[in-house]
């Protein structure tokens, strides 16, 4: 609770954090006008932006109008005024930091040969989510929007160990503890399943994750990382950029 202590008719006001109790010491100059101005301005404030407590507050109004009567111990002057907040939470964007902006280099090889798109020369790709333990029900999408060539880019989850074939030196490994079963499921750790139904639809280029409760933001951050683009001709493939 809050209250600007430079209104006309107030002395000092005080929050007690642990009595919830807002105090609003009275002047001389407090008369019923001003005080239905201060009344108007109290104000409730939720210090917590990102994951508040939803729920009822209710609020609690009395006057000692000064006059002598015992406050505190005794009966107030006021009766009690009762009012209700409800605090609603609001569902906070997830975000990936450190992949916007990344480049990766495909090479002309064979079909299993593949390039991850998070780029392994700076930080690791990185998803938060504020207000999230889990992703049950969430959906992971990546999307080729331009540059697709749908007979033969496609994208696809490499496994953890699966060698990258970079053509350069020092050829990368694919990253964390994600594999990609069945075509369809992706494990984390050998045993916790965070993925399943997986599709790639070559009209629209994009690859289609939907996530279960048991996937958070540290094992999607690894997915995520293990993202990866496969050119499927392996003699011709159509040079150029392909943007994600």
């Amino acid at each position: 609770m809050r209250l600007s202590s430079f209104m006309a008719g107030i002395d000092t006001t005080d929050f007690s954090a642990s009595t919830h109790l807002l105090e609003v010491d009275l002047n001389i100059g407090a008369t019923e006008s001003t005080l239905s101005d201060i009344l108007q301005s109290i104000q409730y404030e939720n210090t917590n932006e990102d994951n508040p407590v939803e729920g009822e507050r209710i609020v609690r109004f009395w006057l000692d109008d000064g006059d002598g009567t015992e406050f505190r111990g005794g009966e107030p002057c006021s009766a009690f005024y009762d009012m209700t907040v409800n605090v609603v939470g609001v569902n906070d964007d997830p975000e990936i930091e450190y992949l916007d902006g990344d480049e990766a280099d495909y090479m002309e090889n064979d079909s299993a040969s593949f390039a991850l798109l998070d780029d392994y020369e700076g930080p690791p790709a990185l998803l938060t989510d504020v207000d999230s333990e889990d992703f049950d029900g969430g959906l992971l999408e990546v999307t080729i929007v331009d540059g697709l060539e749908s007979d033969e880019d496609k994208l696809w989850i490499a496994n953890y160990g699966e060698e990258e074939e970079t053509g350069f030196s020092g050829d990368e490994t694919a990253q964390g503890n994600i594999e990609f079963i069945d075509g369809s499921n992706v494990l984390f750790d050998g045993n916790v399943q965070i993925g399943e139904n997986v599709t790639y639809d070559p009209d629209t280029g994009t690859l289609s994750i939907h996530l279960t409760e048991l996937a958070d933001t540290a094992n999607v951050s690894e997915l995520i990382q293990n993202i990866a683009y496969i050119n499927t001709d392996s003699d011709d493939p159509t040079e150029g950029y392909r943007t994600m």
